[in-house]
């Protein structure tokens, strides 16, 4: 299956429109060794805490006929495993509070170690040396480090409202970055939430975040690529094209941005263009696995074997855990006779990816030309018509092997469901039966 590409990157557990929610789940589990303070006894403890949702309920008036203001998320991160304690907690609030003092700020606790609030006529520059200094401060006086997300107002047609939110995605964006990172909300953090929203599947919000994200950042190639491969895979072609052209034109020789396109190409039907950018790509990179991959099938099916089988040989090589690249090498091997390679290359596939029906019936049919334990080749043909009981090829090689131990009814049931899905098995009989008209195999072949 061709899919898409976005930057390799690997994302964590992320902030949702109910922020503070994701964050207790992912709260650290505290431990304190001081039993006079256990924090899951104390109910002073968790009477502290406020959801981001009362917070900016009580902001609302506060922030109301301000023209600017920064909010700040921020989310205290221990050294080791049961460290952080009711009283390390809460010196982070006095530390919190003392520096924001005299800005007028108002924040709250809105989970076991987060904190987030709003600082009044503080722009951008402001808020991070607010951020330094609370962050400096903790690190002194408990030994813990903190991730702060920072996000000011106003930007881009973000209500008030919503910009603690997006304090809050800066702090996701901290997360991605080094211990004790200080994150101004910027493109790489819409990028970051686009692509978090990608990947639970929800498009519609992910292309909302990479649109606001190129406003802030318009030649941000990344975040192009990735808009396109929404579009992509939406349906949206026209405007996939646009968007692949664009960071192609920024990136000329970027293979990610020609694969993508090719396979635009390739879903509209246009073979020759898809081909196009997929040989530009590989020029590009010739250890590029997805290129190499999509070239390499495009030559199998167009029986230009020498070509297929160095592309296809190089995928494996490349990539030697893709199930998808063994199972084409297979195929090739098996169209050029190579029958010992094919063996090895179904082998591989099958233990990548057991459910592959292609490679499950390929192998069996490679073991039963070969001599092999022909009960072993009817398990495998066997698995490839379970999988795929429309498929007349698999059916076909399955009335073979039951043709060979002379279980000449069960050979002719699958002929039979071979030939009805388009696969048709006389030349296999006539060449091993050409003059027994009395075979009762005969007679399903002539119809009597």
């Amino acid at each position: 299956m061709s899919i898409f590409r976005l930057n390799s990157i690997s994302y964590p557990q992320t902030l949702s429109e109910k922020s503070e929610k994701a964050w207790v789940e992912n709260a650290v589990v505290y431990e304190n060794k001081d039993k006079e303070h256990d924090i899951f006894q104390d109910k002073k403890f968790y009477e502290n805490i406020i959801t981001i949702y009362e917070l900016t309920y009580n902001a609302s008036l506060f922030i109301k006929n301000k023209k600017a203001f920064c909010t700040f998320a921020l989310k205290v991160q221990q050294k080791n495993k049961h460290t952080i304690n009711y009283r390390q907690i809460s010196k982070v609030s006095d530390i919190i509070d003392s520096v924001l003092k005299k800005s007028n700020a108002i924040f709250a606790q809105t989970a076991l170690d987060v904190f987030s609030g709003y600082i009044p006529s503080a722009d951008k520059k402001q808020c991070i040396k607010y951020a330094e200094k609370i962050k400096e401060k903790i690190e002194t006086c408990t030994g813990h480090t903190v991730l702060i997300g920072i996000a000011e107002y106003p930007c881009l047609d973000y209500s008030r409202k919503e910009t603690l939110n997006n304090a809050f995605k800066s702090l996701n964006h901290a997360a991605l970055s080094e211990p004790g990172s200080i994150i101004s909300f910027d493109a790489v953090t819409l990028n970051i939430s686009g692509d978090n929203l990608y990947q639970q599947k929800d498009k519609k919000h992910a292309i909302s975040e990479y649109i606001k994200a190129l406003l802030l950042d318009p030649v941000n190639t990344n975040i192009i690529n990735s808009l396109g491969v929404c579009y992509a895979e939406t349906d949206n072609y026209k405007k996939a094209i646009l968007e692949f052209e664009t960071a192609i034109f920024l990136e000329p020789n970027n293979p990610m941005f020609l694969y993508n396109i090719a396979l635009i190409y390739k879903l509209k039907g246009d073979i020759k263009k898809s081909v196009s950018y997929l040989k530009k790509a590989y020029q590009t990179d010739n250890n590029h696995f997805e290129t190499s991959l999509q070239l390499g099938i495009y030559y199998l099916h167009q029986q230009n074997h020498e070509k297929g089988k160095k592309l296809l040989e190089n995928c494996v090589k490349i990539n030697p855990d893709a199930a998808v690249a063994f199972r084409y090498l297979g195929e090739l091997y098996l169209e050029l006779n190579m029958i010992e390679k094919g063996i090895w290359a179904f082998k591989n596939c099958i233990k990548k990816n057991p459910f592959d029906a292609f490679s499950l019936s390929a192998l069996g049919f490679l073991y039963e030309i070969s001599g092999e334990n022909l009960e072993i080749a009817k398990t495998l043909a066997k698995y490839g018509v379970d999988m795929v009981p429309e498929n007349g090829l698999y059916r076909y090689r399955l009335g073979r092997i039951y043709f060979k131990e002379q279980k000449f009814k069960k050979a002719m049931t699958e002929f039979k469901k071979a030939l009805k899905n388009g696969h048709d098995s006389t030349i296999f009989y006539m060449k091993r039966c050409p003059t027994d008209r009395n075979h009762e195999s005969f007679n399903f072949r002539c119809g009597i």
